[in-house]
């Protein structure tokens, strides 16, 4: 056979087995969180698998995307848990993969808030269910969504059946808020830390879904490097109201409450946005602290603001800064609970205000 015939071959076979080495990879189509991949892929390789993970993490960062691909890998009908790395796989196909995948699959199991929480009730249901073997599949996975916001009760109850591991049951604790979970519960599941991604990723990521360059750019510095969150920002109108919330903070005045009042009232009237408006409120500042500290702009996430940021940085002190950094911490994490929304806000708008207006020594 000549070498013009030979490497055609060569090249078809080539991109042949890099076509079968990337449909074997079992976290195509997932973005970073190499360290969890190669955590997930090792314990299901070598059937060491813990029978509670902690998945923990920010919103929107993957956590429940990772959470599915990993019962894909227990499930799959290619997939050989215990068999090694290299055997394990999900091949997105099979009737497991796709029913995971369509959250119709009967040795699925899931428990997420009811109303304000998990309750008494709902655990004792998921405890009758396993009683029962897996009905399909090799293993049985129990997804626990928000898994902070157990009731007191049903954390209790949930504690004993993490005690008594069941067999062949995985369970899967999913959660954006680690301190809300007793540490009882902590202490028998296994960590699993899932950190944000950095700005160029989610800059990326916007840009393949179809974001102009330049609204990319500006929210990879905003998302606080969730993609769910990234994907808001560039799909809603909160971009459209950045040029409104840097006004209201330019105008803040703790010797004028309308400067304060007006602008809490509208932000509060919906929760959800609430948080990304604090989320921009945290970039305006982050930015403020950069430019105190003369980094470069190009980290900046609101570059069209810089001159006058760079005005606004010159009368701040870095005590200042950490105090406006520290109150939106704080209101962000009892926005997490029961606070009156608006109540929060006037607050949050008042110490920065305090912050903003005072004067330098």
């Amino acid at each position: 056979m000549s070498t013009e015939t030979i490497e055609p071959i060569r090249g078809q076979l080539g991109t042949e087995l890099a076509r079968s080495a990337a449909t074997r990879d079992p976290f195509r189509g997932i973005i970073g969180h190499e360290r969890v991949r190669e955590s997930l892929l090792k314990a299901v390789g070598s059937g060491r698998i813990h029978h509670a993970l902690l998945f923990a993490g920010r919103a929107g960062i993957g956590k429940r995307l990772l959470a599915v691909r990993f019962a894909q890998l227990l499930m799959c009908e290619e997939s050989q848990p215990g068999a090694g790395e290299e055997r394990v796989v999900a091949c997105l196909e099979c009737r497991h993969c796709r029913r995971i995948q369509a959250d119709a699959h009967p040795d699925i199991l899931r428990v997420e808030p009811d109303g304000q929480g998990i309750k008494i009730a709902q655990v004792r249901e998921l405890q009758k269910k396993l009683t029962y073997k897996p009905f399909e599949a090799r293993f049985r996975v129990v997804y626990i969504d928000h898994a902070d916001a157990f009731w007191i009760a049903a954390a209790n109850a949930i504690l004993k059946t993490l005690e008594e591991p069941v067999e062949r049951t995985i369970f899967v604790l999913i959660t954006d808020q680690t301190h809300k979970l007793l540490p009882t519960i902590i202490s028998r599941c296994q960590m699993v830390r899932f950190a944000p991604f950095d700005a160029e990723t989610v800059r990326v990521f916007l840009l393949d879904r179809g974001v102009e360059a330049a609204v990319a750019a500006n929210v990879a510095n905003l998302a606080g490097g969730s993609l769910e969150r990234a994907l808001e920002l560039a799909e809603g109108e909160m971009l459209a109201r950045q040029v409104e919330l840097l006004d209201v903070l330019d105008r803040l005045d703790p010797t004028d409450p309308d400067t304060i009042l007006e602008p809490a009232g509208t932000f509060s009237a919906d929760k959800e946005e609430l948080f990304t408006v604090i989320l921009m409120i945290q970039a305006y500042f982050r930015d403020l602290s950069l430019v105190r500290a003369e980094s470069s702009l190009e980290r900046l996430g609101f570059k069209e603001r810089a001159p006058r940021m760079a005005e606004r940085a010159r009368g701040l002190t870095l005590l200042g800064l950490e105090r406006a950094m520290n109150a939106i911490s704080e209101v962000t994490e009892a926005l997490k609970g029961n606070v009156n929304a608006r109540l929060a806000t006037e607050h949050l708008l008042f110490e920065l205000a305090l912050v903003l207006n005072e004067p330098r020594a």
